[in-house]
Protein backbone atom coordinates (compact mmCIF):
# COMPACT_ATOMS: atom_id res chain seq x y z
CA UNK A 1 0.00 0.00 0.00
CA UNK A 2 1.39 3.52 -0.66
CA UNK A 3 1.77 5.83 1.79
CA UNK A 4 -0.23 8.78 1.67
CA UNK A 5 2.64 11.63 1.16
CA UNK A 6 4.20 9.03 -1.58
CA UNK A 7 0.50 9.53 -3.61
CA UNK A 8 -0.20 11.15 -6.48
CA UNK A 9 -3.35 13.00 -6.22
CA UNK A 10 -1.79 15.47 -2.87
CA UNK A 11 0.99 16.15 -5.02
CA UNK A 12 -1.50 17.60 -8.28
CA UNK A 13 -3.90 19.06 -5.63
CA UNK A 14 -1.07 21.30 -3.76
CA UNK A 15 0.14 22.26 -7.74
CA UNK A 16 -3.87 23.39 -8.03
CA UNK A 17 -4.02 24.86 -4.94
CA UNK A 18 -0.64 26.76 -5.68
CA UNK A 19 -1.40 27.88 -9.17
CA UNK A 20 -4.69 29.63 -7.87
CA UNK A 21 -2.86 31.25 -5.05
CA UNK A 22 -0.30 32.32 -7.66
CA UNK A 23 -2.90 33.40 -10.00
CA UNK A 24 -6.04 33.89 -8.85
CA UNK A 25 -7.73 31.92 -11.29
CA UNK A 26 -8.93 28.33 -11.36
CA UNK A 27 -7.13 26.30 -13.58
CA UNK A 28 -10.18 24.55 -15.45
CA UNK A 29 -13.18 26.87 -15.37
CA UNK A 30 -14.70 26.84 -18.60
CA UNK A 31 -15.88 23.54 -21.02
CA UNK A 32 -15.64 20.57 -20.22
CA UNK A 33 -13.87 20.19 -17.08
CA UNK A 34 -12.73 16.94 -16.05
CA UNK A 35 -11.77 15.70 -19.78
CA UNK A 36 -9.78 19.51 -19.58
CA UNK A 37 -8.06 18.31 -16.06
CA UNK A 38 -6.90 15.24 -18.14
CA UNK A 39 -6.12 16.49 -21.83
CA UNK A 40 -5.17 20.47 -21.27
CA UNK A 41 -2.15 21.83 -19.74
CA UNK A 42 -3.24 25.55 -18.32
CA UNK A 43 -1.36 28.52 -19.24
CA UNK A 44 1.78 29.43 -17.92
CA UNK A 45 1.44 31.07 -14.56
CA UNK A 46 4.05 33.88 -15.39
CA UNK A 47 1.84 34.08 -18.50
CA UNK A 48 -1.04 35.02 -16.53
CA UNK A 49 1.19 36.99 -13.69
CA UNK A 50 4.32 38.20 -14.43
CA UNK A 51 5.09 39.31 -11.35
CA UNK A 52 5.41 35.57 -9.69
CA UNK A 53 8.70 34.21 -8.74
CA UNK A 54 9.14 31.92 -11.57
CA UNK A 55 11.09 29.30 -9.02
CA UNK A 56 7.70 29.08 -7.38
CA UNK A 57 5.82 28.99 -10.64
CA UNK A 58 8.05 25.69 -11.68
CA UNK A 59 7.21 24.05 -8.63
CA UNK A 60 3.50 24.65 -9.24
CA UNK A 61 3.65 23.55 -12.64
CA UNK A 62 5.54 20.95 -12.26
CA UNK A 63 3.20 19.88 -9.60
CA UNK A 64 0.18 19.46 -11.97
CA UNK A 65 1.54 17.81 -15.19
CA UNK A 66 -0.01 14.81 -16.77
CA UNK A 67 2.44 12.58 -16.68
CA UNK A 68 3.25 11.42 -13.29
CA UNK A 69 7.07 10.54 -14.20
CA UNK A 70 7.13 14.32 -14.73
CA UNK A 71 5.92 15.89 -11.13
CA UNK A 72 7.64 15.19 -8.07
CA UNK A 73 8.05 11.92 -6.68
CA UNK A 74 6.79 12.26 -3.50
CA UNK A 75 5.24 15.38 -1.30
CA UNK A 76 8.43 15.45 0.91
CA UNK A 77 10.42 16.24 -2.73
CA UNK A 78 7.94 19.19 -3.13
CA UNK A 79 8.38 20.44 0.79
CA UNK A 80 12.43 20.05 -0.25
CA UNK A 81 12.43 22.24 -3.46
CA UNK A 82 10.11 24.96 -1.60
CA UNK A 83 12.70 24.87 1.02
CA UNK A 84 14.94 25.89 -1.17
CA UNK A 85 13.41 28.92 -2.80
CA UNK A 86 14.86 32.21 -2.17
CA UNK A 87 12.90 34.51 0.64
CA UNK A 88 10.83 37.79 -1.26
Amino acid sequence: MEHATNAPLPIVALGLVLYEMLTGKVVFRDGDVLTRQITDMPQKINEIEPGVGPEIAEVAYKCIQKDPKDRFENCKKVVEEIRKLPLA
